[in-house]
């Protein structure tokens, strides 16, 4: 025989492996226990949930495979915010009836409440797939989804729970979130103007339009919404800080000052703040202001890298030229792959003059970022600078010895100076060429690569600026595509494709009137 121990020990195991203990029954009494769950249902309905409780414990004591019961319980235990013991409950009723299309969507509820999306979303989707389809439910597998960072899927469910409801504003702005966390700006405004149909003073709605027309460059429509959003909400510290933002690039730099200074009595400790009014600072040129900023951002983000790139440049701008250095070498340990962290230690030492070690981390900087065109033009310079040092320092020729005297009957004239040869011309048609290839391959970033070096050696193409254009333009990066666009049009107004790309930029960017009138130049 087994010691007692043992045995209590093995009957442990069985008993944790079975799942949730049932109740205790003397006699099962299917009849009786389901009496006694619609009568917890019809307890419910009086909103008497505690006693609802009661009559679903006394169902599983008769009948402890009654998965109504299960599913009844748990939900209420959810709805009672006793999400662990719901969650048992409920997993006992999908055991029990992996039909029941119910339990699995309150469980994924459940789920959803307890942090886990991911299973969220799979138990969503087993209800979806019994044939549950409720606006909630898709909306709900949306949320799962956006939280997991799978915005189509998202946008997707959005769009089947919005078609099963139309008059519910809340999907429409989660929806243009979705669409705003995919670049698609456009599409996400849309969303918003919906959602805010819907619900005028839906202040959520209108921040987050105001951010998409901000990442668009539509600035004083961005502005206005903040405007509209913190009259509903005075104390959105996002509000104030985005505001702050638009003003920034909008040129009111003592305005978006002040925005900041605001959020940042809201929000103390919010790094991302804190550089954006130290940047402003700096624009301003309160130096000492800016510095004061960036090492309130360093102290409390000690391993955040873009924190030390811009103390860095406080420090430069100070004249503290080793401070500087020291800082964005420390960000480049904290994140290596951080271009701008390259680019700037870069810039540092060249304005250091010291060319070689600046030429290579701004190489560094565009191998992590191709196409870098503030790290392109300071490489350039950078070159330039040891190839000029490189010809001041070359020896002298040794002098020549003088030749024997000879006799001669007539002295030559001297031929005439060599014309300095020019750059090859073909060069810049070849890196145009080779930037077309790879637009035919849709390799736009390369072909980005391409076309620059090519307006490098002849800015005056508009050929190559509207191939560049569109390169840019299928990158979503409107606004340099614009610029390229302008440019071509300005050496070549009759360029109709030039126009016709502009009016895709343009409608992108939200100038609707814009790329009208595009279009019709492009005819």
């Amino acid at each position: 025989m087994r010691p007692p121990d043992l045995a209590i020990a093995a009957f442990a195991l069985v008993s944790l492996a079975a799942g949730p203990a049932a109740p205790q029954t003397e006699r099962r009494d299917p009849r009786r226990s389901q009496r006694a769950c619609e009568q917890g249902q019809r307890l419910e309905n009086y909103g008497r949930r505690e006693h609802a409780i009661e009559s679903y414990d006394e169902a599983l004591k008769y009948d402890a495979e009654n998965a109504a019961a299960w599913r009844q319980r748990g939900r209420l235990r959810l709805a009672l915010g006793q999400e662990k013991d719901g969650l048992r409950d409920l997993t006992e009723a999908v055991r029990l009836d992996p039909g029941d299309a119910e339990a699995w969507a309150a469980r994924g509820e459940t789920y959803w409440r307890l942090g886990q999306a991911e299973m969220a979303a799979l138990d969503f989707t087993r209800a979806i797939d019994l044939n549950l389809e409720r606006a909630t439910l898709f909306n709900a597998r949306g949320a799962a989804y956006a939280r997991l960072g799978r915005h189509e899927q998202a946008v997707a469910d959005y769009a089947r729970g919005i078609r099963l409801r139309l008059d519910n504003p809340g999907p429409y702005k989660e929806q243009g979130d979705s669409l705003a966390a995919l670049g698609r700006y456009r599409d996400a405004i849309e969303a918003y103007d919906s959602a805010l149909k819907l619900k005028p003073d839906f202040a959520g709605a209108v921040l987050e339009r105001g951010f998409a027309w901000g990442q668009i460059g539509e600035f004083v429509r961005a502005i206005q919404d903040f405007d509209i959003a913190l009259r509903l909400d005075p104390a959105s510290a996002r509000a104030l800080a985005l505001r702050g933002a638009a003003r920034q690039q909008s040129g009111e730099l003592a305005k978006a000052a002040e925005d900041f200074t605001a959020a940042l009595r809201l929000e103390a400790n919010n790094v991302r703040v804190l550089l954006a009014r130290g940047a402003v600072h700096a624009q301003l040129g309160r130096l000492e202001d800016s510095l004061r900023d960036r090492e309130a951002a360093v102290r409390l983000a000690p391993d955040n890298a873009d924190a030390y790139v811009a103390r860095g440049g406080s420090y430069h701008l100070l004249g503290q030229h080793e401070k500087g250095l020291a800082d964005r070498a420390r960000a480049i340990e904290l994140n290596p792959k951080l271009p701008e962290a390259w680019c700037a230690r870069g810039n540092a030492l060249f304005l250091l003059e010291r060319y070689e070690d600046a030429r290579r981390d701004l190489e560094v900087a565009l191998r992590l970022r191709p196409v870098y065109p503030e790290a392109s033009t300071v490489l350039e310079k950078a070159r330039a600078r040891l190839a000029e040092l490189a010809r001041a320092t070359k020896p002298p020729e040794p002098e020549a010895k003088p030749a024997p005297a000879v006799t001669v009957t007539a002295t030559p004239p001297a031929p005439a100076p060599k014309a300095a040869v020019p750059a090859d011309p073909r060069a810049a048609e070849a890196h145009h060429k080779r930037g077309r290839e790879w637009l035919a391959k849709e390799e736009f970033r390369k072909a980005a690569e391409e076309l620059s070096a090519a307006l490098r050696l002849k800015p005056d193409s508009p050929l190559a600026l509207n191939a560049r254009g569109y390169a840019w333009l299928k990158l979503r990066d409107y606004k340099q595509a614009l610029a390229d666009l302008d440019q071509a049009l300005r050496l070549d107004p009759n360029y109709k494709n030039a126009y016709r790309n502009r009016a895709a930029a343009r409608r992108a960017l939200g100038d609707a009137a814009g790329a009208e009138a595009d279009a019709r130049k492009s005819q």
